[in-house]
């Protein structure tokens, strides 16, 4: 079985065009609820009261953070377009419900 790489980005790999939308969702959610932990994580640092348990928290949420990081670029790699202007608006809309 052959594996196929682009390096252009403006438009999704043929080979993922058909389900392009798709997957532009499954990564949309997974790097909300990546985002979201690491919110999360450096909102528990701030009421931690041991400094050991709050650096934990701090570190716990900047691995999240770079779980997103590497799901946009995987998107990246097939040609989504999965920056932050594009969840900020469902996000805010979503946080004012």
């Amino acid at each position: 079985m052959e594996t196929y790489r682009t390096t252009t980005v403006s438009q999704p790999v043929a080979a993922f065009a058909s389900c392009a939308p798709i997957w532009q969702d499954v990564l949309a959610q997974a790097i909300t609820g990546e985002r979201l932990a690491a919110m999360n994580y450096a909102s528990l640092s701030e009421i931690c009261d041991d400094p050991e348990e709050a650096a934990d928290a701090l570190e716990h949420a900047r691995i999240e953070q770079v779980h997103a990081a590497r799901f946009a670029a995987e998107g990246h790699k097939i040609g989504l377009d999965l920056t932050s202007k594009n969840f900020s608006e469902a996000w805010d809309r979503s946080l004012a419900d």
